[in-house]
């Protein structure tokens, strides 16, 4: 897939409006009447938009990357590792109701979507599976790396892989995209005994 696409993506929007010109309300200060403009979403006029932006790549920070890497992959960012808001480091463990995070497999390279709840295709047994090792968390970005051995006897197409995860005895998929990264994203042809090496970065750069 095209790196846009299927990212997580931080939007903001940002608009200024300007008071009513039309109604006030009333108001004593120091026993004397003013006269305040009144903000357009409690009169009902239309809004005054003076000023606006929108960003669809704002940064994200290392803290949210943290976050994920102990609560959704299970592993824990460090002993020291998260900042609070005051700049205080603090120890996050690692969330004990998530399982076995793995890399997965599937033969086919259908276009994955963002709505994509599992592989099209899921290649069966150890040979469409491995146990991801996840990494520490550095600069940004932490990844999960595996490699999944053809032990079907003979040769395999590998078109799309994905990271899943357990969570409460439930297996959710959380990425999905062709294994080729190269259009027309043909499958990888693997030969019986070959190894397909896998590493999913995941970063906020």
């Amino acid at each position: 897939m095209s790196e846009g696409k299927g990212r997580i993506c931080v939007k903001i929007s940002v608009k200024v409006y300007a008071p009513c010109t039309k109604h006030y309300r009333w108001i004593i200060r120091h026993g004397i009447p003013r006269r305040l403009p009144l903000s357009t979403q409690f009169c009902g006029c239309p809004p005054i938009i003076t000023n606006q932006s929108y960003g669809e790549h704002d940064l994200s920070t290392y803290q949210l990357g943290q976050l994920m890497l102990a609560n959704i992959f299970a592993t824990s960012p460090g002993a020291s590792a998260m900042k609070d808001t005051s700049g205080n480091t603090h120890a996050v463990a690692a969330n004990t109701a998530t399982g076995t995070v793995q890399i997965v497999a599937g033969a086919s390279n259908t276009a994955p979507t963002g709505a994509d709840y599992a592989l099209n295709t899921p290649i069966a047994g150890s040979s469409g599976y491995v146990a991801a090792t996840v990494s520490a968390y550095s600069a940004g970005s932490f990844t999960l790396t595996g490699n999944i051995t053809n032990s079907t006897g003979g040769n395999q197409n590998y078109g799309e892989i994905g990271v899943v995860v357990t969570v409460a005895t439930y297996v959710y998929l959380l990425t999905h995209d062709y294994a080729n990264q190269t259009s027309p994203y043909t499958a990888y042809l693997v030969s019986n005994g070959g190894t397909l090496a896998v590493t999913v970065t995941i970063s906020n750069a």
